[in-house]
């Protein structure tokens, strides 16, 4: 049974809490296994490099066959995942508020244990969110929303059902547990609706980063490992304008001329005092694909309809190259941000 009750603020839930504690003394061991040195008293800012991992999730209908259909629950999750495991948040966007504009409504969070607006703060038990609420309470409940929700990828024997829901936008749907609150952070078009649609979090931006970018997470350093068509920048730029909108402390960044049809594979949006660092590789680059990048996006569509194994293997390595070539890189920029968090704590 779910917890009755809605959650307003923007506090971390407990288990989300607990596991990042448990989690950086695997951190701070690995850390110092790649050479990286860090106390005891220091550690725990250390873990805000590495613990989240934030997924777009796919919550669009497809035509595409599925291997598989995950009918586990996301509550299932909890308590699954080990120390050597970041915590997993899942991304998606309401798909009215992006209607609106409202970009401080749009970014919706899930989690194994709770769910909710990542921004504006009103978070809900995940086993019961779906379940039918009226005033931050629960009147009805319905049965908790499975991975399937989540992968958004409907095998053909149910073709016929998932047109219908498309057509009258059922998919995605489910009922608002905020309906007829009284929160001041929230748009009332949000409060006065009974239910809401979430949509792939990719008709926004495509990559999450709203979901670590909240204050409570204090995040130092985001590795953005980037995989859309087009312009490989669009994601961190968009992201730095409605940070500026939003007064979230972000990066400035600036592209240099001419990378966006051939990156590089390792860029810094260098961030202040109290603003994260961003380091952004472009999947597909100058380096694992010389003279090949359009080529390769070319293979990889947005829209491809299914990959072959070996599209699979290519793919991986093509990923994989990024972090290898980029080892030395990646440590540089950790240690240096150590040291300045180390200088700003004295």
């Amino acid at each position: 049974m779910c917890s009755s009750e809605v959650r307003i603020g923007h506090t971390l839930n407990e288990t989300e809490r607990q596991h990042v504690a448990d989690r950086a003394w695997t951190v701070l061991q690995c850390l110092q296994q790649l050479g990286i040195s860090c106390s005891v008293t220091n550690f725990d800012w250390s873990i805000k490099l590495t613990s989240f991992f934030p997924k777009r999730c796919d919550v669009r209908f497809s035509y595409n066959f599925c291997d598989y259909i995950d009918e586990h629950k996301l509550s299932d999750q909890r308590s699954k995942y080990t120390t050597t495991d970041p915590y997993p948040i899942y991304t998606v966007i309401d798909k009215k508020s992006k209607h609106d504009g409202l970009h401080a409504d749009c970014w919706f969070e899930i989690t194994p244990d709770e769910s909710g607006y990542s921004l504006t703060g009103a978070f809900v038990d995940s086993s019961c969110w779906g379940s039918q609420f009226e005033n931050g309470q629960k009147i009805k409940d319905q049965a908790e929303i499975d991975m399937l929700f989540l992968q958004g990828n409907t095998p053909q024997m149910y073709y016929s059902i998932s047109i219908q829901m498309v057509t009258h936008w059922i998919w995605g749907t489910t009922y608002n547990y905020v309906y007829k609150m009284e929160v001041p952070s929230i748009h009332p078009s949000i409060l006065s609706s009974e239910k809401r649609a979430f949509v792939d979090a990719g008709l926004l931006n495509n990559s999450p980063y709203f979901s670590v970018l909240r204050q409570e997470r204090d995040i130092d350093l985001i590795i953005s490992l980037d995989f859309s068509e087009g312009d490989p920048f669009q994601t961190v730029v968009d992201t730095a304008k409605t940070c500026t909108e939003l007064h979230i402390p972000f990066p400035h960044c600036v592209v240099p001329t001419g990378e966006n049809t051939e990156p590089n594979d390792f860029y810094v949006f260098a961030g202040s005092t109290d603003t994260p660092t961003v380091i952004h590789i472009p999947l597909f680059n100058c380096i694992n694909c010389p003279g090949e990048v359009e080529k390769w996006h070319k293979i990889y569509t947005t829209f491809q309809m299914e990959y072959t194994e070996s599209m699979i293997s290519d793919l991986l390595n093509k990923a994989g190259s990024n972090i290898s070539n980029n080892k030395e890189n990646l440590l540089r920029e950790i240690k240096y941000i150590m040291e300045k968090k180390k200088a700003k704590l004295g």
